[in-house]
């Protein structure tokens, strides 16, 4: 079993980045029984249960950067190629949907939060 997690607060521009990452792959690829993509948001110590009695994980998430606020927008559809590329590494055959990989609509960019 593989868990596909995306960290992130949506209310928060750049920090949601996860959770539109594992929205944009749901949507571009389809996946077998044994890989669940999940946005869990915000967990905190609610991670755990999401780490135990599985394989592998993949978590996707931001780390504070010196880029400018909304750099990563471009960097959606190269993390959601990166998780297609680890679940056929871990033997996985994630099925391309032959839909364009986008940030999902509710993912309007970014504000920048002072």
């Amino acid at each position: 079993m593989t868990n596909v997690l995306g960290l992130g607060n949506v209310l928060m521009g750049d920090d949601g980045f996860g959770p539109a990452v594992v929205g944009a792959f749901e949507n571009a690829y389809a996946v077998g029984p044994d890989v669940l993509v999940v946005d869990v948001g915000t967990p905190g110590l609610d991670l755990t249960p999401w780490l135990a009695d599985v394989d592998r994980v993949i978590i996707v998430d931001t780390v504070k950067s010196e880029l400018p606020p909304g750099a990563l927008e471009a960097a959606v559809s190269l993390a959601v190629e990166a998780i297609a590329a680890l679940l056929e590494r871990f033997g996985e055959r994630p099925t391309r949907r032959g839909r364009p990989v986008a940030a999902p609509p509710w993912w309007g960019g970014v504000r920048d939060v002072a």
